[in-house]
């Protein structure tokens, strides 16, 4: 609206129609916001994540292929029925064939006692690992086998590791027997403590230990099983005796007379609520129950080896879209709440509840909002701003649109298009921009292209003598008005001439070379500067990180304000720091010997055509004799300094971290590099003509 009206808050304005319920009516429209008091908080929610452009469409790809993958892993998809069914009928005839894990090979392969001990093989040789008081021993040959029948018969093997707590309600092992030297019986203890729980084999008129018979914690399983072939063997745990779950310390295999190998790799203690037990006693039944058939197709979906790719592929996806998701950054957002009561306060006093209550309206002079019933909210203050019936929006961008291009305002005073302001030079210019802006769809390129198409932009901006003393000014634009460019594009002007800058748009803000210790004075917490690498040290002056009131020295000194409140208008100085800057921060010097390098290598093979070459690259327009007189006199005298002190001209590549112009002699690279900083501090090279 271009207007000031903070001075209505305690009274009506004294210049301007505003009267001080305006100003609270205006404040009542955002009396639903929830705002909470909070200090030192680091995340003041609720917060959405903003991704970068790339960031973003590399998420949506991502989530559409979970989406895909997400629907072909789903068990009513008709292709994952299909492998289903296929998995299934394959389970089923592995399970019904009696088929041994894969850990087991053959009878060539004898697994005892721990890990270390485990295996030992030779091929076509029976071979045995018995471990003796101290060492292990290798038998091999018929010397494995008697001896391996000997100490089967004297002891029995514990599948205990250390640490290892088994819980399950399903054991199964594999055992082969010897067809020439069957046992009698074998047998399986499970250790709750006391080693009571016992399941066997064969001849139950055996005793072992201090159970005997059939019972809860002596229990038959049936008859020896076939010799000759590995064969699994299997109980539950509530056949034991033992509670469903129930934690036990170890298992022990022995048995009585005869020769047994047994393959301990097969032994699981795996609930049947969880595991592949549960898996292959679900496929001997020749018929399922609704729930027993979910159980499988998720075991399926979850293992089947045909679906890895597709796991493996929804697992990356995931895993991209909670990187990208932790990369964003991330935004405070407005919630709405219960509107709290708004009244007007006599001359701004909060603890004063006599003021009349108001609901959001716009100032009275300017109209009302149509909104029946409803109660006005911010979408109607929004629509209002640019409605036909409000000129001031329209008229107030488009005068700050005119001072982006011509310098200053139509009107030069563009915070305040009040009283108190400044009158338009040229009313009905501003009248017919904003009302052409307005009625073409607020269409900000097209009012753009008009401007500076206009035979009044594209004047020369040198003025008569005769204009120059009647309208110094120049308010009634007989000429184009040069100005400072902002802080921001100074540097950007130089990082384009030496071909440094990076037309990156959007992403986190970047940190250019800082003085150390610039942020010594903030504490809570202390702050830490750690200048970029790479692209984003020669990104965009618009994109530098910004901390609070601590802006970077090289924006303060070329006028960038503070942002500790909104600003329409910069202010334009020209001080010594500029020049300062120009000529010694790392940025402008390190731009200049890049640039210098340009000129080396692109300006041609003589000083004059380079001078020339430079001057034009830097400032958009031949040099005269003069001045190419006086850069020749710069080159030639840093010249002869560099060459009489080599290793000073050698230091030029210690700035900054760009590597160009190491592959050329450094004394001309110096030399150069003299001209171009001359070219970078002129006053030109930081005015837009």
């Amino acid at each position: 609206m271009g207007a000031t009206v903070g001075c209505a808050e305690c009274h009506d304005h004294k210049y301007d129609p505003y009267t001080t319920k305006d100003f609270y009516s205006m404040a009542a429209f955002f009396s639903d916001l929830k705002e909470v008091g909070k200090y030192g908080a680091r995340k003041r929610p609720p917060e959405i994540s903003v991704f970068s452009a790339d960031d973003l469409e590399t998420t949506e790809r991502a989530k559409e292929s979970i989406t895909l993958l997400e629907a072909r892993l789903d068990a009513s998809h008709p292709e994952t029925k299909k492998a289903y069914d296929v998995w299934l009928g394959a389970l089923r005839k592995t399970v019904v064939a009696g088929s041994a894990p894969k850990a087991v090979e053959s009878k060539d392969v004898v697994w005892i006692d721990d890990e270390p001990l485990r295996k030992a093989k030779k091929e076509g040789e029976w071979v045995f690992v018995s471990r003796g008081q101290t060492d292990a021993q290798v038998f091999s040959g018929k010397t494995a086998r008697r001896q391996l029948a000997k100490e089967l018969t004297q002891h029995f093997f514990t599948v205990k590791e250390a640490g290892d707590v088994f819980s399950g309600d399903l054991f199964y092992f594999m055992v082969w027997l010897d067809p020439a030297n069957p046992p009698k019986s074998v047998m399986l203890q499970v250790n709750d403590g006391q080693w009571e729980h016992r399941a066997y084999w064969g001849d139950s008129s055996i005793s072992y230990g201090r159970g005997k018979g059939d019972s809860p914690a002596y229990k038959k399983m049936g008859p020896l099983p076939k010799t000759g072939e590995w064969v699994r063997l299997e109980v539950r745990a509530d056949e034991l005796g033992l509670k469903q779950g129930q934690s036990v310390k170890g298992l022990a295999f022995t048995q009585f007379g005869g020769l047994v190998f047994w393959d301990q790799a097969g032994v699981h203690t795996r609930g049947l609520e969880s595991g592949e037990d549960e898996v292959q006693s679900l496929a001997k039944k020749a018929s399922l129950t609704e729930a027993e058939s979910r159980k499988l197709m998720s075991v399926f979906l979850a293992k089947a080896e045909e679906l890895a790719p597709m796991r493996d592929e929804l697992k990356s996806a995931n895993a991209e879209v909670e990187r990208l998701k932790k990369a964003a950054v991330t935004v405070p957002v407005s919630e709405a709440v219960e509107p709290r009561m708004m009244r007007v306060l006599t001359r701004g006093d909060w603890m004063d509840e006599t003021g009349e209550v108001v609901q959001p309206a716009i100032p009275e002079f300017l109209g009302v909002l149509d909104t029946g019933t409803n109660r006005a909210t911010r979408l109607d203050l929004a629509n209002w701003f640019v409605s036909e019936g409000n000129p001031l929006t329209a008229r107030v961008f488009m005068n700050n649109v005119w001072g982006m291009f011509f310098g200053s305002g139509i009107s030069r005073v563009q915070e305040d298009l009040g009283g108190q302001g400044e009158w338009p030079s040229h009313l009905a210019l501003l009248n017919w921009l904003a009302y052409d802006f307005q009625s073409h769809g607020w269409d900000v390129k097209r009012a753009v292209k008009g401007m500076v198409m206009s035979h009044t932009y594209q004047q020369a901006s040198v003025p008569s003598d005769t204009m120059l003393t009647r309208d110094p000014q120049n308010r009634l634009l007989q000429h184009q008005t040069p100005f400072l460019l902002q802080a921001e594009l100074v540097r950007d002007n130089a990082l384009s001439v030496s071909g440094l800058l990076v037309h990156k748009n959007g992403g986190v803000s970047t940190r250019p070379y800082q003085p150390k210790g610039y942020y010594r004075e903030l504490n809570f917490p202390k702050r830490k500067y750690v200048e970029d690498t790479g692209k984003n040290q020669y990104r965009r002056g618009v994109y530098t990180w910004w901390q609070r009131t601590f802006l970077h020295p090289s924006l303060k000194a070329f006028d960038a304000p503070a942002r500790e409140a909104c600003t329409s208008n910069r202010s334009r100085s020209n001080t010594p720091l500029q020049a300062l800057a120009l000529m010694n921060d790392p940025t402008y010097v390190e731009a200049a010997r890049v640039f210098a390098v340009r000129v080396i290598k692109e300006g041609g093979a003589d000083v004059d055509g380079r001078l020339k070459w430079a001057y034009k690259q830097a400032l958009s327009h031949p040099a005269d004799a003069k001045t190419l007189a006086v850069l020749k006199n710069v080159y030639e005298s840093h010249h002869a300094q560099y060459m009489a002190n080599t290793e000073a001209a050698a230091g030029i590549f210690d700035l900054g971290q760009s590597d160009a112009g190491r592959d050329l002699d450094a004394v001309e690279v110096a030399a150069w590099t003299s001209v171009t900083r001359v070219l970078f501090n002129l006053h030109e090279f930081i005015t837009r003509p």
